[in-house]
C-alpha cells in the first residue's frame, strides 16, 4: 500500500502556541538507516511542550525541518522497518519516546521513531497506557538507577538497596508515581511520598511506605533520606534540603528548579545534587516494559480526547491540573 498524505498537529513556529491541525500533510520519508515508520495509535502531550524550544534554545537543533509536531511520547504499531539491523519487524506493536529536538513527535497518524527511541508494548497495556508511559517512567528509571545509583530491580536488588530510604514529591505524579513503583520494584523497603493532601491514598496506592503533605513535610525530622528526587520545584526541592543526609546523600530534581538554585542557607554538603535530563533508551523501555508485564508497574491516563479535540487536551495539560496523563488517541 502506498502511503501519501495524513492526518498531523503542528505547531507553526516555536513563538506561537496556536497548533494548527492538517489533514493532508505528507507522510514522512525514511531518510536515515535506522528509521522506522510508525502508525501511531495514541500520543501523550508534556505540560509547557509548547514552550520548550523557545524557551531551551540551545537544546534543539537549529536545522531541525518543519513540521513542528508536538508529543514525544506514543505507542503505535511499525509499518515499515530497516531490513538490517534493526531487532524490530513491521507490525511489531511499540512504545516510544523520540527526540524530537531534531525532528517531529507523534501527533500525526505516522511517525519516525528510531530503534533507540523504543520497545515493544507492555501486553498488559493498552494503547493510552502505553503512550502515557516513556517518558515518565524513563525519568523515573534514570533518576533512581543512573544518577540516583540504586541497585536495578533484579533477584538481588532488595539486598544490595537494602537500608536506603527515599523520598520523591509529587508522588501521586505521572513521574512521581513511576519513581514509587519502580523502587518498590528494585526492593527499596522505605519510599516516603510527598504530594498533595487530597493524594496521599493514592500515593500509598503506588506502593509509598509513608506519605507527607507538603504542609508536614516542611517540618519532617532532618537528615532521614538516602536518595531524594523533587519532580515538583519551587518550595517543595527548597524543603528537601532539610530532610536530605548530610554528606551522603543524593538530592535530584526533574521540576522547574536547579537544586543549588533553591538552597537554603545552612543546608548541609550532600554527595551529589543536580538537575537532569532525560534521555532516550531502548534499554530502559524494555526494563520498564518487563516489570509492567510482571505486575509491578501502571500508568497514569487522566483522560482521552480524539485527534480532532487536540485543542481541548493541551488545555487540560497546561491548566486542568489532570491526575496523571493525557492522551490523544490517533487511530
Amino acid at each position: 500500500m502506498s502511503l501519501q498524505t495524513m492526518k498531523l498537529v503542528y505547531q507553526p513556529d516555536p513563538a506561537s502556541q496556536d497548533l494548527i491541525f492538517s489533514s493532508s500533510s505528507p507522510v514522512p520519508k525514511l531518510t536515515d538507516p535506522d528509521d522506522h515508520l510508525v502508525r501511531v495509535k495514541a500520543a501523550s502531550p508534556c505540560r509547557h511542550e509548547l514552550l520548550w524550544e523557545a524557551t531551551d534554545t540551545h537544546l534543539f537543533d537549529k536545522g531541525r525541518t518543519p513540521p513542528r509536531v508536538p508529543c514525544p511520547d506514543g505507542a503505535g504499531v511499525i509499518v515499515t522497518a530497516p531490513t538490517t539491523n534493526s531487532p524490530f519487524q513491521p507490525g511489531d506493536e511499540v512504545f516510544f519516546s523520540i527526540d524530537y529536538t531534531s525532528r517531529a513527535g507523534c501527533l500525526a497518524e505516522y511517525t519516525i521513531v528510531k530503534t533507540g527511541e523504543m520497545a515493544l508494548k507492555p501486553k498488559t497495556f493498552g494503547w493510552p497506557a502505553a503512550a502515557a508511559a516513556p517518558l515518565s517512567a524513563l525519568t523515573a528509571w534514570q533518576g533512581l538507577f543512573i544518577h540516583g545509583n540504586l541497585a536495578i530491580p533484579s533477584s538481588t536488588s532488595q539486598e544490595e538497596n537494602a537500608g536506603k530510604r527515599i523520598l520523591v514529591t509529587g508522588a501521586a505524579g505521572s513521574v512521581g508515581s513511576w519513581v514509587v513503583q519502580l523502587a518498590e520494584a528494585a526492593g527499596v523497603t522505605s519510599i516516603t511520598g510527598v504530594c498533595s493532601e487530597s493524594k496521599l491514598e493514592m500515593a500509598k496506592s503506588f506502593g509509598a511506605t509513608d506519605v507527607l503533605s507538603y504542609s508536614s513535610f516542611s517540618i519532617a525530622s532532618p537528615n532521614r533520606y538516602d536518595l531524594i528526587l523533587d519532580t515538583v520545584g519551587g518550595n517543595a526541592l527548597r524543603d528537601c534540603w532539610s530532610v536530605i543526609k548530610a554528606d551522603v546523600g543524593v538530592l535530584l530534581a526533574v521540576g522547574s528548579d536547579y537544586p543549588e538554585n533553591v538552597r537554603p542557607e545552612g543546608a548541609p554538603k550532600v554527595a551529589k545534587s543536580e538537575w537532569y535530563l532525560v534521555k532516550q533508551s531502548r534499554d530502559d523501555l524494555e526494563a520498564v516494559a518487563a516489570l509492567v508485564d510482571q505486575g509491578k508497574g501502571r500508568a497514569m491516563v487522566d483522560s482521552e480526547y480524539a485527534m480532532e479535540d487536540y485543542k481541548a487536551a493541551f488545555e487540560k495539560v497546561s491548566d486542568g491540573r489532570p491526575n496523571g496523563k493525557v492522551v490523544i488517541n490517533i487511530s
